[in-house]
């Protein structure tokens, strides 16, 4: 009788963690090691985000899977309304089928596949930048989104990459705990809040936007004829002091070309965001293309100095972010990130932390983040090597080495404003 390996010696908490970081990595070889191995780790395999760039990559997919393994799926994004239309085009000849006819048959095979996947507790639903907004797309949007909160009304995690839709569905997804959109939708604000207090379970709220193809009238044409659909900011500070305490909130926001002033990192969302959430708030994640205005950063730094304060995870990142936006760090911190750049280089941040760090007693783990737009081999407009500039990979190392110094976990990397669509999954 052949002996068993002693990695079955091991718990299967242990062995399960084992199988995750393997398969994440993509190293399908474990599960060709032994029988056991593979009946352990093929839920886990199942159990990863699932991406699928084209409604035909998720038909083929199922079709070669297993009903048994679909029941497993838990999470799947999904690239919505991106087709291959080469098999419904002939050479010189008219279409097969017409967008309207196209759009509309698609609709019932998609639902057809989702129906195969019963488990599903996170979805993504994004779409490919550049993305133009017409009638057939609008069409296919009003039935699909209802239709998915009843096939799923225990969906968990839900991220929308869509501002086009009403949020009438979000009434039925009850048990719903984190949600990530636009910030933007056909519902007004005042609906929005409604639909937004019905969500007994949302603990996370991410707004990524505003959306790129924003413009002054804050339309879209459904036709080539009609005036367009009006979508309207979701988003407020009467939202954020009407919903329930939030543990975890998220603003990702590039400057609308139409606008001077932001839409979400403003004085008034920071300060309902304080009034209504800032002692239950573990998690507080900016990240902005733009430097923000004096008003938004006090409002924040009145954040921070609530004595009720319970944020133990702070991302900071913008352009200019400067030493006194640490000057009144919350001392529940335990794991921080900034961004660092010429006007901020990462020596003043590790100063400034090492400072810092007599009044922060519970912070560990820092994260110092350069712009992933100062990677080329020089510095635009200046003849200085990447590796050597203020930003540059000597410096980034000086100024982890000083904070590892002190007993912090210390670790540098790249910085991403905002992606839309493809890029941000």
């Amino acid at each position: 009788m052949a002996q068993k390996s002693r990695f079955f010696s091991l718990p299967i908490e242990l062995r399960l963690l084992v199988y995750k970081e393997v398969l994440m990595a993509n190293d399908l070889q474990i599960l060709r090691a032994c029988r056991d191995i593979y009946n352990e780790a093929l839920p886990v395999l199942f159990k990863r985000p699932l991406k699928f760039r084209t409604h035909d990559d998720l038909y083929n997919w199922i079709r070669m899977v297993g009903p048994d393994s679909l029941e497993l799926v838990t999470s799947v994004s999904l690239n919505l309304l991106s087709f291959r239309y080469i098999p419904v085009t002939r050479p010189c000849r008219p279409p097969l089928h017409s967008a309207d006819m196209f759009y509309r048959n698609d609709l019932p095979n998609l639902q057809n596949a989702l129906m195969l996947l019963p488990n599903v507790r996170r979805f993504i639903i994004y779409k490919t930048i550049p993305f133009l907004g017409t009638r057939f797309t609008y069409d296919y949007y009003l039935p699909f989104f209802p239709w998915l909160a009843d096939r799923y009304p225990e969906l968990r995690c839900l991220t929308l990459f869509i501002n086009w839709i009403p949020l009438d569905f979000l009434l039925q997804m009850r048990f719903l705990c984190s949600l990530r959109f636009t910030g933007f939708s056909t519902s007004p604000p005042t609906a929005a809040l409604i639909i937004f207090q019905s969500l007994k379970c949302l603990e996370e709220l991410e707004v990524f936007g505003p959306p790129p193809d924003i413009h002054a009238m804050n339309t879209f044409p459904t036709s080539f004829n009609d005036p367009g659909i009006k979508y309207e900011q979701a988003v407020t500070p009467e939202l954020l002091l009407g919903i329930r305490p939030l543990k975890a909130f998220t603003i990702c926001e590039i400057r609308a070309p139409c606008r001077t002033a932001s839409m979400f990192f403003c004085e008034e969302i920071i300060s309902a965001l304080t009034q209504a959430h800032g002692s239950s708030l573990r998690s507080l994640k900016i990240s902005l293309d733009f430097l923000p205005s004096v008003g938004s950063r006090v409002a924040l730094a009145k954040l921070f100095s609530l004595t009720s304060s319970s944020i133990r995870h702070l991302e900071l990142g913008w352009p200019g972010l400067d030493v006194l936006t640490l000057d009144t760090l919350p001392p529940s911190l335990c794991s921080l990130q900034v961004s660092c750049d010429i006007y901020f280089p990462p020596d003043d941040a590790a100063q400034k932390l090492v400072v810092q760090k007599p009044v922060l007693p519970k912070l560990a783990a820092v994260v110092l983040r350069t712009d992933w737009r100062t990677r080329p081999a020089r510095w635009p407009g200046r003849d200085i090597p990447a590796i050597g500039g203020p930003c540059g990979k000597n410096s980034m190392d000086a100024a982890v080495a000083r904070l590892r110094s002190v007993g912090l976990d210390a670790t540098s990397g790249w910085w991403y404003p905002i992606m839309f669509g493809d890029d941000h999954m």
